[in-house]
């Protein structure tokens, strides 16, 4: 995971981390106030991240069981 963060996270952040997002709802609070943001998250949760209503989302790079995805709000 070192070359993912390193590399992917660097590149499309600057490794500017806001904080820990525990659940759906936290996701969707930090997006109401973030116009676009990054979500790094485990494979087998990305499906019902990527779903959440209000926004638009997309997988910009992955790493074994390790997605990186960017969100933007409607």
């Amino acid at each position: 995971t070192y070359a993912f963060f390193h590399h992917s996270l660097h590149y499309y952040s600057g490794y500017q981390v806001a904080g820990k997002l525990d659940s759906l709802q936290a996701l969707r609070d930090f997006g109401q106030q973030h116009r676009s943001f990054l979500v790094v998250t485990h494979a087998r949760r990305a499906p019902e991240i990527l779903a959440l209503d209000g926004f638009s989302a997309s997988i910009l790079d992955q790493q074994g069981n390790t997605r990186l995805l960017r969100f933007s709000r409607h």
